[in-house]
């Protein structure tokens, strides 16, 4: 009933067609913990840009478990590396641009607004100001990342996050050296709506220096 209510369908449609089938890879062993008939196991995976922690709700059937739902957030941070506060307001995101020079650190993303808000990352010219960004961004499909104009790269979807909801991301390697957008295509229609949506550059210049 868990996975029913998560929109993975019922437990007939689940036998007979299978789940939809995720790219991913497993880190380290999974954990388990029992109390009753009821338990929970976790699995940490690799999956795209990001490090994700499965939560899997189980119930007892007989000598076996049925899972009964699942739960997706970011996987915790690695020792050491630094957490950057996201705040998204209509329409801007807020950050310590020093804290993500490294292009190794964990996202906590708060939604201060009063719509829906992403972070989507893309990649940009060198000397793209936030200004060229908006009018080259301004005919991407944010759906699909079609449209994306040459000199820039949709590196990936990152979170969502409804009003007052919080959300982490954990990257799963460090970015390579380069000049990065945070980009938001929703509300208002979203997909080539980027005029109204929030757009900050990320800059590393010291890597940025190094690579040539």
């Amino acid at each position: 009933r868990g996975l029913e209510q998560d929109g993975m369908g019922t437990r007939e449609e689940i036998l007979a067609n299978g789940l939809e089938q995720q790219d991913g890879e497993a880190v380290g062993q999974p954990s388990a913990t029992v109390t009753g008939d009821d338990a929970s196991a976790t699995l940490d995976i690799i999956a795209g840009l990001g490090r994700y922690r499965l939560t899997f709700a189980l119930i007892r059937d007989g000598d076996g478990w049925l899972i009964d739902g699942l739960e997706v957030a970011g996987a915790p941070h690695g020792t050491g590396v630094p957490v950057v506060e996201v705040r998204a307001v209509d329409y801007a995101f807020g950050f310590d641009r020093h804290a993500v020079e490294s292009g190794d650190f964990t996202i906590h993303f708060e939604n201060a607004g009063m719509q829906e808000h992403e972070m989507a990352l893309f990649r940009a010219p060198a000397d793209a100001t936030v200004a060229d960004a908006l009018t080259a961004l301004s005919s991407v499909d944010g759906g699909s990342y079609e449209n994306v104009p040459t000199g820039y790269e949709a590196v990936g979807h990152l979170l969502f996050a409804t009003p007052g909801e919080t959300t982490d991301f954990t990257f799963a390697r460090p970015l390579d050296p380069g000049r990065y957008l945070f980009v938001c295509f929703v509300p208002e229609g979203g997909m080539a709506n980027l005029g109204v949506a929030g757009v900050k550059p990320l800059v590393r210049p010291a890597l940025a220096r190094s690579s040539g």
